[in-house]
């Protein structure tokens, strides 16, 4: 999947310029992800986790089946985050979102306000491991759950769009220290942000 996925972000790219280009548009994003304020306990109770919020850049391919009516694929270009344990931090981690929505867009001359719903696949990787946990190896397992989004966009010209959204993705990995599962940590992230849209 690492390297399945940078290469289905290049694909959304170029794909409106590989058939057809109409119906499609492509979008750049900066998302603020925020993980829920409780994100539960590992060994049997004995750590609590905590994992902070990041921002970074997604990247987001539509095929628009009507004015009102889309789908969209949204890849995340890598989060990183801090994962503390008893308030001490102990884990650096590296996560990447895929999702696929199906979307819905009012109509509306210049603000269109829209929803989504669909699945995030998300996968972890370039584990650190620092204070109670240097010098262990730390796994974290790929998520799959749901996804929803609500947003605004702001139509500058007829190709040039401009968005604010908001969205939920259902998130948890299961942890495994030197191998041996220690627990679930729940993610569920919301994340806020901007995107500038091009529409062919």
């Amino acid at each position: 999947m690492k390297k399945i996925a940078p290469v289905l972000a290049v694909a959304l790219l170029t794909l409106p310029m590989a058939a057809s280009a109409e119906g499609f548009s492509v979008a750049l994003s900066a998302f603020n992800l925020n993980p829920k304020s409780d994100n539960g306990s590992l060994a049997a109770g004995a750590l609590d986790v905590s994992i902070n919020s990041e921002t970074n850049l997604t990247l987001a391919g539509e095929y628009h089946f009507t004015d009102n009516w889309s789908v969209e694929v949204q890849y995340g270009l890598g989060f990183d985050h801090e994962v503390s344990l008893n308030g001490a931090k102990s884990l650096e981690i590296t996560h990447r979102p895929l999702t696929v929505a199906g979307k819905y867009t009012f109509n509306g001359d210049t603000f269109r306000p829209y929803v989504g719903l669909g699945f995030n696949q998300t996968t972890f990787g370039d584990e650190k491991e620092f204070g109670p946990i240097a010098g262990t190896n730390t796994s974290l397992d790929n998520s799959t759950g749901l996804a929803a989004l609500a947003g605004l966009q702001f139509d500058l010209t007829e190709r040039f769009a401009l968005r604010a959204e908001a969205r939920f993705l259902d998130m948890d990995t299961d942890v495994s220290v030197n191998g041996d599962g220690v627990g679930t940590a729940n993610v569920d992230p919301f994340l806020f942000g901007v995107s500038g849209v091009l529409r062919f």
